[in-house]
């Protein structure tokens, strides 16, 4: 699902603000035995805003209609804006 996302316009979602993200990348980590879906790793960027979401628990709702709640953490940040990663474990 979300490899089909790349560079598609997301939005992360908190109860009193909406962030544009887009999908920069999906990264496979090694598989666990206990798990049936293989891990993985998204990464988030946010382009022109200057403030830095802090981690937390966001709604991201894709342009399919799919909305799921993920925990995001801020992983860099620049004068440009701010790169955000999600695991799916």
């Amino acid at each position: 699902m979300f490899e089909a996302w790349t560079g598609l316009p997301l939005q992360l979602q908190s109860a009193a603000a909406v962030l544009q993200v887009r999908l920069l990348s999906v990264r496979r980590l090694p598989p666990h035995p206990l798990r049936q879906q293989p891990p993985f790793c998204a990464t988030l960027e946010a382009v022109g805003t200057a403030h830095t979401w802090p981690q937390g628990v966001y709604r991201l709702c894709a342009p399919t209609g799919v909305e799921i709640d993920v925990f995001v953490v801020p992983v860099a940040a620049n004068a440009e804006g701010s790169c955000y990663e999600i695991v799916f474990n």
